[in-house]
């Protein structure tokens, strides 16, 4: 058993203390602190679902959402040396969640994966190895604002997320009734899943206007 504590940064309430005009909602974004181990906690949650509890040669479909919620090639690997060591029965992780900040009930307390499973993960790293598998045209992370005005068919949510190696914040514009369904979302503190063309114009805000798809990520790996 080997403990890690990742402490949690003060959070800023600043953001919805001051809320910039009527229609809109804001909170703090989500720590990297966080979203490092809940990042952690969803691609291990996505390990067993798309690669370990089918228990067959993982496809490439499986392996794009594998991909999308963190899983990378690197890491089946390192799982793969772990249980391949003959004193390793299982991997398993737990997790605690401070309450300083917001988190989903939907995010794992623990994954527990068995050293008959390294096969699996071996074939899984391979097959990212050659097939060179990425995510779609999609990004994740916690929504920071929420934005409609009265009578509007259409609604807009801020997303906090990493792209190129820095923080942004791109806008999603979502049909009401869609709409409707993120407001539970961010209060029930679940990131998202956004695929669709990002635009971005010189100085102008990162916007997606025609989103694919937009649900909580833990969503797909649930059903």
């Amino acid at each position: 058993m080997i403990p890690v504590l990742i402490r949690l940064p003060e959070t800023d309430d600043s953001a919805t203390a001051q809320q910039p005009l009527p229609g809109i909602e804001r909170s703090a974004p989500e720590p990297f602190e966080r979203r490092v181990v809940r990042t952690f906690a969803q691609s291990m949650d996505a390990l067993q679902t798309y690669i370990v509890d089918p228990a067959r040669e993982p496809t490439v479909a499986s392996l794009v959402d594998a991909v999308e919620r963190g899983v990378s090639r690197e890491f089946c690997m390192a799982l793969h040396r772990i249980l391949a060591e003959e004193s390793v029965s299982e991997f398993e992780t737990t997790f605690e969640w401070a309450s300083a900040v917001q988190h989903s009930d939907s995010l794992p307390s623990s994954v527990r994966i068995g050293a008959d499973a390294r096969e699996l993960l071996n074939m899984a790293a391979e097959k990212l190895r050659a097939k060179k598998v990425g995510p779609r045209q999609v990004f994740s992370g916690k929504i920071v604002e929420l934005r409609h005005e009265q009578g509007d068919a259409f609604g807009w949510i801020k997303v906090s997320t990493l792209r190129n190696g820095r923080w942004c914040e791109i806008g999603v514009k979502l049909r009401l009734e869609q709409y409707n369904h993120a407001v539970g979302w961010h209060r029930d503190a679940r990131p998202v899943l956004v695929e669709g063309q990002v635009r971005s114009e010189f100085g102008r805000p990162l916007v997606v206007s025609d989103p694919l798809r937009c649900h909580p990520l833990d969503e797909s790996i649930l059903m």
